[in-house]
């Protein structure tokens, strides 16, 4: 066994680099090994949001030398690196599929009334972006009489990780309580700080309990203050154009988030 040759020294992993799109900071990065990528598979394929969420970091951090992870890069920030490390590992393109929806005649052969064939579309992962909505505004003002406003930040990866990969479960549907409830444990991991006249108070030294409860005393109004950044965060795309082989439809598809790419 001594004389067998050292795969760290036969197969060299190349190294790359990339500036992060919501702070334009350089990082460092590898590209997934093979064993990695098989980990990732079987995570999810289990469908388990814990099991998923854990294999990701356990990949980032060791692609990234142990210098990113959940706990320090946004969403944003952090789809646009798996789905880099992805595309160098893999290749620049990935395969997805779509059903066309083309109206047609009901027939008891089709009764939904639609082409159903599927559309292969091929996605060029360098071409991925990420959206800026010009309406998503850190400060909310609440109250200008008594100067009091919300300072936000859009959530770490880690904040959200559970929420992103639940809720990303093909067909699932979040009934409207259950989808008030994620917006507003949301709302709570975005908040920075408090502001209070000349007085800002920093969300690390607020309870969770008391920020409950500031969220709970708002107007409905506010809380539609505080909807709409969320519907504006940075959003990772990509715009592809398809056609079916039916003819009858050429469009663009836009396809979003984290789950859609590594499927």
């Amino acid at each position: 066994m001594s004389n067998l040759p050292d795969l760290k020294t036969i197969i060299k992993v190349p190294t790359y680099s990339l500036t992060l799109p919501s702070t334009g900071r350089k990082i460092s990065y590898r590209p997934f090994l093979v064993r990695e990528e098989k980990a990732l598979m079987i995570a999810r394929l289990s469908e388990e949001p814990d099991t998923i969420v854990a294999t990701l970091d356990s990949l980032v951090r060791a692609c990234t030398f142990d210098n990113e992870g959940l706990d320090t890069l946004s969403v944003q920030d952090y789809e646009y690196l798996v789905i880099q490390m992805g595309a160098k590992a893999k290749g620049e393109t990935i395969s997805l599929r779509q059903p066309c929806k083309e109206p047609v005649p009901i027939t008891e052969e089709n009764p939904e009334g639609t082409c159903g064939k599927i559309i292969p579309i091929v996605c060029n992962l360098s071409d991925i972006q990420v959206e800026h909505n010009p309406d998503h505004k850190k400060t909310i003002v609440l109250d200008e009489t008594s100067k009091t406003s919300i300072i936000m930040r859009d959530p770490r990866m880690g904040d959200v990780a559970h929420i992103v990969f639940d809720a990303g479960k093909e067909g699932k549907m979040l009934d409207p309580e259950a989808n008030m409830k994620l917006r507003f444990q949301m709302a709570l991991s975005c908040i920075e700080s408090v502001v209070v006249g000349e007085e800002v108070y920093d969300a690390k030294v607020l309870t969770k309990e008391w920020l409950n409860e500031f969220l709970d005393s708002l107007p409905s109004g506010h809380l539609r203050k505080i909807s709409q950044y969320i519907d504006t965060m940075p959003k990772t795309y990509l715009d592809v154009k398809y056609e079916c082989p039916c003819g009858k439809v050429k469009d663009t598809i836009r396809i979003e988030g984290l789950q859609r790419f590594l499927a």
